[in-house]
């Protein structure tokens, strides 16, 4: 760059000698003139060409101006549109200041059109990054800022002042986005600008040298230059006054942007490697700092963080630094100046501040919300361990309720048997009815927990209705007769997908309670077609329920107009059971009622193809009956009363028994005689830590092949019940009827030894 005080003058012409020939004068003076046209043609050319070059600086000059004016403007109409949403909350006029808002939406969309259609990237002009994609991304923001500033004035207008709290945060921190990158953009068309001008200046010294060299030559030339020089110096003199108004411009877009970082209610430092550059109020409130000034004294803001957290964060900010990601999004904990220690979420980014790249960091205390996610954290943890002790209390209370109910069981079918025509039969009778009751009643609680601990797996095929409700409308006409009600069962010609048991059970418990909560009238039971779907609806003019308990009658034990807990109407699990098995299948399960009018029930299945023939029913065929004359029976159960019972059933049906208190009784008795029973029967809780499973195996494992067993449990605890599934043995839950109890010996034996034709004893076992 020439500078103005050393521009060198051209050299003197030298005069011709006037003792020369003519000849030689012409000679000399052809020369001088030819060189002096050649100079003055090849001086006008080059300073042609150098005036082009100055006129595309000075227009390179007037485009960043107007850039400039666009920024400014563009910053009056962002904070012209985000006004509104910080005013509602003075004004109180939601409706005003939507008004205002779109308003100023409109204005801030034709600015943006305007800017595109006025600036594309000077062609020489070189960008630290893609002009469009930036001006892109301000849109964008400025249409999210809007966006959040509409939700705020609706939250506003509907009194969820919270909500619109947020919302006002959020667009203050998008606004501050913007202004960053507006920011970003006014630096380096600043940076542009004076390039040019110092290319100006450069140009301009250039072109004075050749006026001058001219103008030595040519003394009309000097007059030209000089008249064009000073057209010239006019031009320059309007560009330092448009390069005096950018620069004031610039300054008062960086004075309103520290206004705005000060007024914001999140704390906002940009920093370069943890040496503070600019700190507003809110982050040094967060801080604890009584001052900006005290903030700004920090040699390194890290040394606020926690020292667990300073690692982490430390990576973050390399990553950011090193280009890694653009923005993070994190939270760490920061020690304040009184030694507090608080959650903050902080957005950090990369920024240019004064030309360099910098981090600045926005940040908001999460304290309290930490606080209120611990205290939830606690009392969840809390109700999880009242929960889990209560479950513990009922599997023990229904393990010991279930020992001595068993054991009744037991006896009452063989005491009625012996008592067949006494005149006590009647009171048995009673007492049988009573049996029952309890066993429904710990049946049900087994089913839901059961249910509970995930140990009932669905066999899902198709399921003709046509057959279910075939069978069910045998099984409850009669119940329904007995009461005076008609039920009426429509046939389905449908196939659905569905476990055919669970589904008859779901049925079976809606047609009992049907029956069981009307008095007169009619019960319907029906299926109608819903597109791919099925839906099975359970009609009645029963009492039905009321709208404000409909939401509560799947709970457990809750029974509608039943405050007597008359034990005819239920237990109240029957609901709760349905809604269970409902979800298990995966079917929809829905309720609409009529007080004093009735009730409907239904589900809703997918439809599905019929199968091969037969394939159904060859799969639900009934076994053959048998018989258990003279078979082998190995009984283990630490409980006396339950051994002799069960022993009197089987001996009762032809059984041979032997019995055992423990795993080492069962093995000895086995060495002992060496027979190999037919069956094995084991309580799954026994003395100590035994268990039936135990038992079984080892006496597998002396037998040297496996035994047909079943297991009978008391327990309702789902780890339990979890456990004895997964062994795949046959699983009885006390108490057991006794043709239940007979059905599952006779079908783990013709499971085990089909097409066997030995009887139990006829192996011994290895000694």
């Amino acid at each position: 760059m020439i500078e103005k005080d050393k521009i060198t003058q051209a050299e003197d012409i030298p005069a011709a000698p006037t003792h020369r020939s003519r000849s030689r004068w012409y000679a000399g003076y052809f020369v001088l003139s030819v060189v002096n046209i050649v100079t003055i043609a090849a001086g006008i050319l080059l300073n042609d060409r150098l005036v082009r070059q100055y006129e595309e600086s000075n227009e390179q000059n007037r485009y960043w101006s107007e850039q400039l004016t666009d920024y400014a403007e563009l910053e009056t109409l962002l904070a012209t549109a985000n006004a509104p949403g910080n005013d509602v909350f003075s004004s109180l006029d939601a409706r005003a200041e939507s008004a205002r808002l779109e308003e100023a939406l409109d204005l801030l969309d034709r600015h943006f059109a305007g800017m595109r259609e006025r600036h594309n990237p000077y062609p020489t002009a070189i960008l630290s990054q893609d002009w469009a994609g930036l001006l892109g991304a301000i849109e964008d923001l400025a249409a999210r800022m809007g966006d959040q500033a509409r939700d705020l004035l609706t939250l506003f207008a509907a009194g969820e002042f919270a909500g619109a709290g947020e919302r006002m945060a959020s667009m203050d921190r998008i606004h501050v986005d913007i202004i960053l990158i507006v920011n970003h953009l006014e630096q380096e068309a600043q940076e542009l600008q004076r390039a040019s001008l110092g290319e100006q200046v450069r140009l301009a010294g250039h072109m004075r040298n050749i006026q001058y060299f001219i103008g030595s030559l040519v003394a009309l030339l000097v007059l030209g230059v000089a008249a064009y020089g000073y057209r010239l110096s006019r031009q320059m003199s309007r560009s330092d006054a448009e390069r005096a108004a950018q620069l004031k411009a610039l300054e008062v877009s960086e004075q309103r942007f520290r206004e705005l970082a000060e007024g914001s209610i999140q704390g906002i430092v940009v920093h370069r490697n943890g040496v503070p550059l600019f700190i507003n109020d809110a982050w040094a409130r967060i801080h604890g700092f009584e001052s900006t000034a005290d903030a700004r004294a920090l040699d390194n803001i890290a040394s606020l963080i926690v020292p667990e957290d300073r690692g982490s964060v430390r990576d973050i900010q390399d990553d950011l630094q090193h280009g890694v990601r653009s923005s993070r999004q994190y939270e760490y904990r920061a020690t304040r100046r009184d030694g507090k220690t608080v959650w903050l979420e902080c957005q950090e980014r990369v920024v240019i501040w004064q030309g360099e790249p910098v981090l600045q960091s926005t940040v908001i205390d999460e304290t309290e919300r930490k606080q209120a996610e611990d205290g939830l954290r606690e009392a969840m943890l809390q109700a999880e361990q009242a929960n889990s002790a209560r479950t513990r209390f009922f599997a023990a209370a229904s393990h010991d309720l279930r020992q001595p109910l068993h054991a009744i069981s037991l006896y009452l079918p063989l005491l009625l048997k012996r008592m067949e025509k006494s005149e006590n039969r009647e009171m048995l009778g009673a007492i049988q009815n009573s049996c029952n009751a309890m066993r429904s009643l710990l049946d049900s609680l087994l089913d839901i927990s059961r249910l509970d601990a995930g140990v009932i797996e669905p066999e899902i095929s198709a399921v003709p209705l046509l057959d279910v409700f075939d069978q069910l409308g045998m099984e409850f006409t009669p119940q329904a007769a007995a009461k005076g009600l008609e039920l009426n069962v429509v046939p389905a010609n449908y196939w659905v997908r569905s476990d055919a048991v669970l589904l008859e059970r779901i049925l079976r418990n809606l047609l009992t309670n049907a029956i069981r909560y009307t008095a007169k009238g009619k019960i319907l039971l029906g299926a109608r077609r819903a597109g791919s779907s099925v839906r099975i609806e359970v009609w009645d003019t029963g009492i039905g329920v009321d709208h404000d308990t409909l939401d509560h009658i799947f709970e457990e034990f809750y029974q509608a107009d039943n405050p007597e807990r008359d034990r005819s109407r239920g237990l109240g699990l029957g609901l709760a059971i349905i809604e269970r098995l409902a979800t298990l299948l995966e079917h929809k399960l829905g309720v609409r009622s009529w007080p004093g009018r009735g009730s409907v029930f239904d589900i809703t299945l997918s439809l599905t193809d019929e199968p091969a023939a037969d394939d159904y029913h060859e799969r639900h065929a009934p076994q053959p009956a048998g018989s258990l004359q003279g078979r082998l029976a190995l009984l283990i159960d630490d409980d006396p009363m339950i051994l002799e019972g069960t022993e009197a059933m089987l001996e009762d049906w032809g059984c041979r028994v032997i019995t055992a208190a423990s795993i080492s009784d069962a093995v000895e008795t086995v060495r002992d005689t060496g027979l190999i029973p037919d069956v094995i029967m084991a309580d799954l809780r026994l003395r100590g830590a035994e268990t039936g499973l135990d038992a079984v195996a080892a006496l597998n494992k002396i037998l040297a092949r496996p035994v047909p067993a079943i297991i009978v449990t008391g327990d309702t605890d789902p780890t339990r019940i979890k456990q004895a599934s997964a062994s795949g043995l046959a699983i009885l839950h006390k108490p057991v009827e006794p043709l239940e109890l007979q059905s599952a010996i006779l079908e783990a034996i013709r499971g085990a030894n089909a097409g066997t034709p030995e009887s139990g004893g006829a192996h011994r076992a290895a000694n």
